[in-house]
């Protein structure tokens, strides 16, 4: 679509070139070295004028680039720049499967020059439109705080994806670092000790990482509690703490012990004290 202070053209007459013509255009002679708007399609016909270059604007990505009034059509008012003219379907070759003979000139190329995405300078050109991405979807958001609607389905899809199992908590995000130890995944250096400890007595392979359970704070609101450990295919759990930890979320510690221990045998291990561990796995 042509920029509309682009679709009339300042043309300044120096000298007549059938003269008829301009008249029947114009509807009266127009005077000689005198500024006149033009429409460019007006311009088709006359020689001194249709090798001029005009700026119209692409549709696609809207930039302005400049093109020949000759080779405008006025019954097509969509107009591509050079990049933009061989997208997806307006390129001739889209949807069209690929020869035998590009097929293997593409594989002699790759042999020769290795994949251009492993290339430093692809890589960096690729990193950079990253960053300048990311910072405009920022730009757009900064300074912006969310709504207690938004809060409140941000809240209850990532409950749901918990309970479905899609979503692991401090997997990718958060404070919290998960590790392994032989395969099992721990958080605190005391849960670290624990597992020694069970490895010491034998007994590390009847051990697994312990359920999921729903709870209730003082506000009403529901949260998500993963028990630390649990002995396999039994009932017993166990969370593992060190006393400062519990005393400084007391309140919210005693809520999930409430409800752990409707449903599991809860054992808490304060401080690395492991003597009533043997009797709890002989039980």
């Amino acid at each position: 679509m042509y920029l509309k202070e682009f679709e009339n053209i300042k043309v300044i007459l120096t000298h007549y070139s059938q003269p008829s013509k301009w008249q029947k255009d114009f509807g009266f002679k127009p005077e000689l070295n005198k500024t006149y708007l033009v429409h460019w399609s007006k311009l088709k016909t006359k020689s001194d004028y249709r090798r001029k270059r005009i700026k119209i604007k692409c549709d696609d990505c809207q930039k302005i680039f400049e093109k020949r009034i000759c080779d405008l059509n006025i019954d097509e008012n969509i107009h591509y720049c050079k990049s933009c003219i061989k997208k997806g379907l307006r390129n001739w070759m889209f949807g069209k499967p690929c020869s035998d003979n590009s097929k293997i000139a593409l594989k002699k190329w790759t042999e020769k020059n290795g994949n251009p995405f492993t290339w430093d300078s692809v890589k960096k050109i690729i990193k950079e439109k990253e960053k300048e991405t990311t910072k405009k979807r920022l730009l757009k958001v900064i300074g912006q705080k969310r709504s207690e609607e938004t809060k409140l389905k941000m809240s209850l899809s990532a409950l749901k994806s918990f309970k479905e199992g899609k979503r692991i908590p401090c997997s990718s995000w958060g404070r919290v670092t998960i590790k392994q130890y032989n395969g099992i995944d721990y958080q605190s250096t005391y849960e670290l000790k624990f597992l020694k400890y069970l490895e010491s007595i034998d007994k590390f392979h009847l051990i697994q990482r312990g359920p999921r359970i729903s709870y209730f704070d003082l506000d009403g609101k529901e949260h998500n509690y993963y028990i630390d450990y649990r002995i396999k295919n039994t009932n017993k759990v166990f969370e593992i703490k060190s006393r400062y930890i519990w005393n400084k979320h007391k309140i919210m510690n005693e809520i999930k012990q409430k409800e752990a221990e409707k449903l599991f045998e809860y054992y808490i291990i304060m401080d690395n004290k492991f003597d009533k561990i043997r009797k709890i796995f002989d039980k």
